[in-house]
């Protein structure tokens, strides 16, 4: 008989606040708390467009359109953080190891990125 005793340390949520990312923080977060695990919650937004920062702006260089779709990205990471926060941070504080992250591009690249970068067990 083989025993098999998994520890995870780190655990990966990824929201988009519908109900099934609201079922599967509820497992993770139970997770978390049996397996003394750090629940990273994470949440990706769409980069701007420097082509569209172009469109609605008077005309720029390459340079600033990209300088100011970079700042716009920057604005929107800081508010989705926000609203990370206002749904998983009093859930999580006092119970948990959490850490709240917002990335900024596309979800299937940032995911697996974070994921390779933080060793994520689960």
């Amino acid at each position: 008989m083989v025993t098999s005793h998994l520890k995870y340390k780190n655990i990966l949520l990824c929201t988009d606040y519908s109900k099934d990312a609201e079922a599967s923080f509820i497992h993770a977060f139970d997770q978390a708390v049996k397996y003394g695990a750090t629940l990273h919650i994470f949440n990706v937004i769409p980069a701007i467009n420097p082509c569209g920062v172009q469109i609605f702006e008077s005309p720029m260089s390459k340079k600033e359109a990209i300088i100011k779709s970079d700042e716009l990205d920057e604005q929107n990471r800081l508010q989705a953080l926000g609203a990370l926060k206002k749904v998983y941070y009093k859930r999580c504080r006092d119970v948990i190891d959490h850490k709240l992250v917002v990335k900024v591009g596309s979800p299937d690249v940032e995911i697996i990125k974070y994921s390779e970068e933080n060793d994520m067990d689960m």
